[in-house]
């Protein structure tokens, strides 16, 4: 226990809290109170709130979307975390298909044909398709907002989803920030519609389908129910909303891309040719008119290099003809395109050469090294779709177990005994393959070399090896 008069001072001066909303927070008026629910109060207090706006989110996932669809490195880096994250053949697989114990066979069995696959597979859902796009726009807005469709006979779960730029306001508990109860959007009309998060029900209080539920067989308590899902990254503490994980690398993308166009505008000027023409007798404007209008009998027809046609031009001692290439004085550009590479791949984890192309420093001994980064973010990324994976299979098993009673005779253990199938991602096997690949090459080129192997000979041998240690495929 602690004093209040002085946790509260502690607290004011610190800027937690004002000692009267401890009060009002907690409907007391003696001296002493809990020191740990003070601070619980404190951090959920709406002055340490640090949720972005509605309108604000809105613009950001505006600009995360204009660079995704316009901007190449934007769309690169997205589309691969994309791909090797989801994959394009996820797949749920409940475990004991192989066992020996029938028992457990048999209910692995049941779980796969009556709840996995009906949810992963069904028309309404196609999970191994639908997840690259959850995985995009998770990566893209930081944000998805699953809204499960229950069918009160079947038990079976169709999902849709509303755009986070829909959110008009959460309710949130009021001692976890993070947590979020509901969210409220607006429909046609206009009017607020209030969709409940899916949470465990505890005490058989919650409404599934707006109807109560309370016999046994359908009971709710102990299962999850609720009217959408959200789920969210990159968040504070603090802060209930999340935000994508590019957002900071908008800005050197863009204008990387705006120095490569300056540098391909600058190049196209710099390429092309002007005729000049220097009359060294006077000559009036009409006169030069006539003579540079086509048809016209004073017509004299100079060359061009950028049209087809004559190149040879004659003329007397009067008039002088030359060829100018202009010349477009412009700040170097080299280094500040370096600079912005070097910006965008530390925003986005990626190393140089995954991106561009471009091996620069990076060599067989640090290549593999300069990955770990990008795949560390990979696998943390890949560890929270499966969370989010995990939560809308966990509802649908349940609704399956609330509407009907074909998993009766399953335990709730055996209910969520299942894997989510996805991409393996493990460094250290990537590092050791190329580490092995390449010593191969290099010992395989050094022996055929010095057996004196033509050029042709060599690259039938890198070729080999590429297809064998590495698995490439190498159109003929």
């Amino acid at each position: 226990m602690a004093d209040k008069s002085l946790l509260g001072t502690i607290l004011d001066y610190y800027g937690y809290v004002k000692k009267d909303r401890l009060t009002a927070a907690f409907g007391v008026t003696d001296d002493k109170f809990l020191y740990s629910d003070a601070l619980d109060v404190a951090i959920g207090m709406k002055q340490f709130d640090r949720t972005i706006d509605p309108g604000s989110i809105a613009k950001v996932n505006k600009d995360a979307w204009i660079a995704y669809k316009t901007n190449p490195l934007i769309f690169f880096v997205t589309e691969l975390t994309v791909r090797m994250v989801a994959g394009n053949n996820t797949q749920l697989i409940a475990t004991g298909l192989e066992s020996e114990d029938a028992a457990e066979k048999a209910a692995a069995e049941t779980l796969q044909a009556v709840a996995l696959d009906p949810f992963w597979k069904s028309p309404a859902n196609n999970w191994p398709m639908l997840l690259s796009d959850v995985c995009r726009d998770m990566i893209l807005f930081g944000e998805v907002v699953p809204v499960p469709y229950v069918n009160n006979m079947t038990g079976e779960v169709a999902v849709g989803f509303i755009p986070a730029d829909a959110i008009r306001s959460m309710t949130r508990d009021p001692l976890n920030a993070r947590r979020v109860i509901s969210i409220t959007i607006k429909d046609d009309k206009n009017q607020d519609i209030v969709l409940p998060v899916v949470s465990l029900d505890k005490a058989g209080l919650s409404k599934v389908a707006d109807e109560t539920y309370t016999s046994a067989a359908n009971s709710t308590v102990g299962r999850l129910t609720g009217k959408c899902f959200f789920w969210a990254i990159n968040r504070t503490l603090t802060s209930a909303r999340g935000c994508g994980d590019f957002i900071q690398a908008i800005r050197p993308a863009r204008d990387a891309v705006k120095v490569l166009k300056s540098i391909a505008d600058r190049t196209e000027i710099n390429n092309s040719v002007v005729s000049e023409l220097i009359f060294e007798t006077s000559v009036t404007p009409a006169e030069i008119k006539n003579m540079m209008t086509p048809g016209h009998e004073s017509y004299i027809n100079p060359p061009r290099l950028d049209v087809p046609g004559p190149k040879t031009f004659a003329h007397n001692k009067n008039l002088e003809y030359k060829n100018v290439q202009p010349n477009i004085g412009a700040s170097e550009t080299s280094e500040t395109f370096t600079m912005l590479k070097a910006m965008f791949c530390a925003s986005t984890s990626f190393p140089e050469h995954w991106v561009f192309g471009q091996g620069n420093n990076a060599n067989r001994a640090t290549a593999a090294e300069m990955g770990e980064p990008a795949f560390n973010y990979i696998t943390a990324r890949q560890t929270t779709m499966k969370q989010c994976v995990k939560e809308i299979v966990d509802f649908a098993i349940d609704q399956k177990r609330i509407f009907t009673g074909e998993l009766a005779g399953l335990t709730d253990e055996q209910c969520r005994a299942y894997e989510i199938d996805m991409p393996e991602i493990d460094v250290e096997d990537v590092k050791a393959r190329v580490d092995i690949g390449l010593t191969k090459i290099n010992g395989v080129l050094a022996a055929a070399m010095q057996a004196g192997a033509n050029p042709e000979q060599l690259a039938a041998m890198m070729r080999d090896i590429l297809v064998q240690d590495f698995g490439m495929k190498i159109s003929e």
